[in-house]
């Protein structure tokens, strides 16, 4: 009935509103020179589906452009489960999903699904924008997101609970802007690589604008859901992916790689605190070289409470540390070129406390 086009499909399930459906293991690509359906419609864009189970488990779509563009799947079961998507465009835009929910658990997202070539050449959009979802959508665990490079849920509308999800990353920013949900939106498992930044090369120039918005969003979403921890991370992808494009360049970008080294965007609490110890070790190797005495460990462990002093100097034991440690380490007076160094170490303190205090926000925010 299919191979006779939307046509006829249409006519029989106008006449027979409910009906199950089952497609599974069919390899569509062997059909895709059908007279009844137009290439660009290929295979069910304009399809009318009746009530009951749709089953497009395990199908094989092939290498090529797929279309469901403005189906109406009606209520009732939809499975794409371990479905594979090739190497061309895929399109769900403006499909309509009933009240049974729909699942591609396990779907092989192209390109690469098929050929080495098709991998190369960077091809794998999928568009499910302006798509309404009446029942549950799950994209749990998809398979070679690595290779996507568009996946739209642009003004696509959620009626109960949305899954995006996969054990890889996604080769992409999911762009979910101006979506609808009403139900809880899972995105705990979600990881994708920018167009922009990356944690290796955090200077790098930002090539998509469009990733800081898909990014917000994402935040906004995490936020909703009170996954505070997801919601940091896309926080800090959403700034990276905006850096070049603000008014503020290089200025802006510096800050950021100062704030990305003290503690990771405030998401390492390992780092400001390695960085206090180190700081207290360093300013005290600096005062026992300074001082009158000769640079030996012993010195070195005279001059730790000293730069301890250095470093809390509102707690009131510091004081006593410091008129000890002058008195050891240089008399009465010290050079006038220290004053420098024990200013910068008072305030690099000072910002690595900040960030302690930031990470602990972060970390355990109710």
């Amino acid at each position: 009935m299919w191979i006779q086009g939307r046509d006829v499909w249409n006519e029989w399930v106008e006449e027979n509103p409910i009906a199950d459906i089952s497609f599974q293991n069919v390899d569509f690509n062997q059909h895709r020179n059908l007279e009844t359906i137009n290439i660009n419609h290929w295979p069910f864009a304009y399809f009318n589906f009746p009530t009951g189970k749709k089953n497009f488990c395990k199908v094989n779509f092939g290498i090529g452009e797929v279309s469901f563009e403005n189906a109406v799947f009606g209520d009732g079961y939809v499975s794409f489960d371990r479905a594979t998507f090739g190497d061309g465009d895929v399109s769900f835009y403006n499909a309509t999903f009933g009240e049974g929910g729909v699942w591609f658990y396990r779907a092989k997202f192209g390109p690469g699904a098929f050929t080495l070539d098709a991998a190369s050449l960077g091809i794998g959009s999928y568009n499910f924008g302006d798509a309404t979802f009446l029942g549950r959508a799950s994209f749990a665990n998809l398979i070679n997101v690595k290779t996507v490079t568009s996946l739209s849920f642009r003004h696509a509308s959620f009626e109960k609970v949305f899954t995006l999800d996969s054990e890889d990353t996604f080769g992409c920013v999911p762009d979910l802007v101006g979506t609808k949900t009403s139900h809880h939106t899972s995105l705990a498992e979600l990881k994708c690589a920018s167009n922009t930044a990356t944690h290796k090369k955090i200077f790098k120039r930002s090539v998509d604008e469009g990733d800081a918005e898909r990014f917000r969003r994402l935040k906004e979403l995490a936020e909703q859901n009170r996954d505070f921890e997801k919601a940091l991370d896309f926080r800090v992808e959403e700034m990276r992916a905006a850096r070049w494009h603000n008014k503020h360049g290089f200025a802006t970008a510096l800050v950021e790689g100062l704030f990305w080294l003290a503690s990771d965007y405030g998401r390492s609490l390992a780092r400001p605190l390695y960085g206090l110890i180190g700081l207290w070790l360093l300013g005290a190797a600096v005062y026992a070289k300074a001082s009158t005495l000769p640079f030996t460990y012993h010195e070195i462990i005279k001059a730790m409470p000293f730069s301890w002093g250095q470093m809390f100097v509102y707690i009131p034991s510091s004081k006593e540390a410091r008129t000890q440690g002058l008195m050891a380490l240089f008399g009465e007076h010290m050079p006038n070129w220290l004053y420098f160094i024990t200013f910068s170490q008072s305030l690099l303190t000072l910002v690595l406390l900040f960030q302690v205090g930031l990470v602990l926000r972060n970390r355990f925010k109710l």
